[in-house]
């Protein structure tokens, strides 16, 4: 369960107490999408890994796999004077369709739990929805980005836990940086992804830290953030994020190039509840209660496998 943040705390003692303040909440579905939306922003990477949203109003989308390369079939030949210029093919990826899904849950908040027990009730429904949504959202996307990276694999050079003096973490991550520059599809890494276990062994790393600029307070024995390494912004996740869930591999990736998300936009009232979520609330005729809903029409699609490279092995 993620800390519970005191957005909004209730008013002063009234002659009704704190129930005024939590009703009032409880019926308004576009504080409550605010109450979602600074909940949903605790720790969830799908969104990050596939930053690039692309809408449909179809619930499908056709697209390219990548496969076609960046130049055409031929290389340009030198043209004489008043001779004609030579014809190329220019290749295309294979084809593909992805469909948006919809996903939600609904929760009940009784005029008891408002009454009893003000704000936290609210605050517990919202937390538990959020949670299911944005775990929903990042299973999906790390299983496709899991499931994607099936060549560009390689195991470390040794553990990077410290057990030995083997460990060759900079030079893990450059030959992973490297294996996706040289495949001349024009990516540029941007990312390096690892779990809450590993990030340890990247901050007290002795070779590491002897190359870092000394005397600099952004340096990770001062913040105990790793925030760049070769030139990519380092991450971590708990290790359940990672794709593949195991705190054993590291990650490296292009996000603005490995794929996107495909999102449709269903109306019916619905307020945003943060990226990917959206919620309503209604009061039923036949309960004393305040229903909330939470849902996410989506689909993760990678569209460039070779943009991300798995290091196995780190611990």
């Amino acid at each position: 369960m993620i800390p519970i943040p005191n957005i909004y705390p209730p008013g002063p003692n009234t002659i009704s107490g704190d129930q005024i303040t939590a009703n009032r909440l409880a019926n308004s579905p576009p504080l409550l999408a605010r109450a979602m939306r600074d909940l949903a922003s605790y720790r969830y990477i799908g969104g990050l890994l596939l930053p690039n949203r692309v809408p449909t109003t179809s619930g499908s989308i056709n697209y390219e796999e990548v496969g076609e390369g960046i130049t055409p079939a031929d290389t340009p030949s030198q043209v004489a004077p008043g001779a004609e210029y030579q014809l190329t093919q220019i290749g295309n990826g294979t084809a593909a369709t992805a469909a948006t899904g919809k996903w939600g849950q609904d929760s009940l908040i009784t005029d008891e739990s408002v009454s009893r027990f003000s704000f936290p009730a609210i605050t517990k429904a919202l937390t538990k929805l959020v949670n299911a949504a944005k775990i929903l959202i990042d299973t999906s996307v790390t299983a496709a980005v899991n499931a994607s990276i099936t060549t560009n694999t390689a195991a470390a050079a040794a553990k990077w836990d410290g057990s030995g003096t083997a460990a060759k973490i900079l030079l893990d991550v450059a030959k992973a940086k490297a294996a996706i520059t040289t495949t001349g599809l024009g990516y540029n890494p941007n990312l390096l992804l690892v779990s809450d276990e590993t990030m340890p062994y990247l901050i007290a790393d002795e070779k590491i830290a002897a190359l870092m600029a000394r005397e600099d307070r952004t340096n990770p024995i001062y913040t105990g953030q790793f925030s760049v390494l070769a030139g990519l912004e380092v991450m971590s996740v708990p290790a359940a994020n990672l794709p593949g869930g195991a705190s054993t591999a590291a990650f490296v990736l292009d996000r603005a190039q490995l794929g996107f998300i495909l999102t449709e936009n269903l109306g019916g009232e619905y307020q945003s509840a943060g990226d990917l979520v959206e919620m309503k609330s209604w009061r039923p005729d036949d309960t004393d209660a305040t229903r909330v809903r939470a849902r996410s029409v989506f689909k993760a699609v990678i569209t460039d496998p070779l943009a991300a490279y798995r290091i196995t092995a780190v611990l």
